[in-house]
């Protein structure tokens, strides 16, 4: 993959074989950097991944840019990768295949849930289910509806909520998928408050990082963590308005990230089955929250670590 480490100012300090074929390598580097360095500012302002377009010009034209803080390094610097979506694939296309797929069935499964609710003693223990079964049936209509608009800002219904009890929610949807040989480690913080975001989008979030953590230790055993805390020394800024955070991160002890991985590449997966879905569309509802969602290798063991960072604000555009 196409690789740099630019430092504060664009200056290139890096580049590797493949960026000097994409970049028609030796290049205007001092033009390229400055393309490069408000992405880079972001970065080491935020000290998290960002992600955007960038028009390198004549030659490389609008490239997919990937930046992420260089840590424990001697100079502010950050490592960019740079990649060009394949050529021919209608996104827009493809979503909204997939999402009349999957809307097509799910009519008849609510009306089922509903009716075989319909038929039960108030007192049997199946009620529960099949309340279960309508409500994330409806929520996979609303996350077909998300495929639509792939591409384009979510309309989020934000109001106050608790983020321990949406992930203890989270841990319930996941408990029956989750193999017998994986733990559940939860470690939140009862400081935390209340937290503006729309709870469904928060809810698909965290499921699918909880998924991708079980589904990465593929021997079916594991420690599967699930932490929320404050964040302290950073803030993510918007308008030059400093914004606080807490944070949702999921930790796995699987094989970690592998660095040639852009995972939040929409239809882009290793899996055999995979969609390529989950993450895209995780990272497009971090940012319509004003956060950041970052996936990493863990530090100082085997794993990775995806941390989802939200605002105590509520983001623009809510309603």
């Amino acid at each position: 993959m196409p690789t740099l480490v630019v430092e504060r100012g664009g200056r290139i300090l890096f580049l590797n074989r493949a960026a000097e074929g994409l970049l028609a390598f030796p290049a205007d580097l001092g033009s390229i950097g400055a393309a490069l360095s408000g992405l880079c500012e972001s970065a080491l302002a935020s000290q998290a991944q960002v992600h955007s377009k960038v028009d390198l010009g004549p030659g490389p034209g609008q490239v997919q840019a990937i930046a992420a803080p260089l840590r424990e390094a001697a100079r502010e610097a950050v490592v960019v990768r740079l990649s060009r979506r394949q050529p021919g694939v209608d996104l827009d296309a493809l979503a909204a295949g997939l999402a009349h797929e999957l809307r097509n069935p799910l009519a008849g499964l609510i009306g089922a849930a509903e009716l075989m609710a319909a038929e039960l003693p108030d007192d049997s223990p199946l009620v529960a289910y099949s309340a279960l079964i309508v409500e994330e049936a409806a929520r996979i209509n609303r996350l077909a509806g998300s495929l639509l608009d792939l591409t384009k800002p979510p309309r989020l219904r934000v109001e106050p909520e608790n983020l321990h009890a949406i992930c203890e929610h989270v841990l319930e949807l996941a408990r029956p998928a989750l193999p017998g040989g994986i733990r559940v480690t939860r470690r939140y913080d009862p400081s935390l408050p209340d937290v503006p975001v729309d709870r469904d989008a928060v809810v698909q979030l965290v499921l699918n990082l909880v998924k991708n953590a079980s589904e990465a230790m593929d021997g079916g055993a594991g420690e599967l963590t699930v932490e929320t805390g404050a964040v302290s020394g950073m803030h993510l800024r918007e308008s030059g308005a400093s914004r606080r955070l807490v944070r949702i991160a999921v930790l796995d002890e699987g094989p970690g990230v592998a660095e040639d991985l852009e995972v939040f590449t929409p239809f882009a997966s290793t899996k055999p089955r995979g969609t390529g879905l989950g993450l895209a569309i995780a990272r497009r509802l971090a940012d319509a929250h004003g956060g950041r969602l970052v996936l990493r290798n863990r530090r100082g063991r085997q794993g990775a670590e995806a941390e989802l960072l939200l605002p105590l604000d509520p983001p623009k555009g809510s309603s």
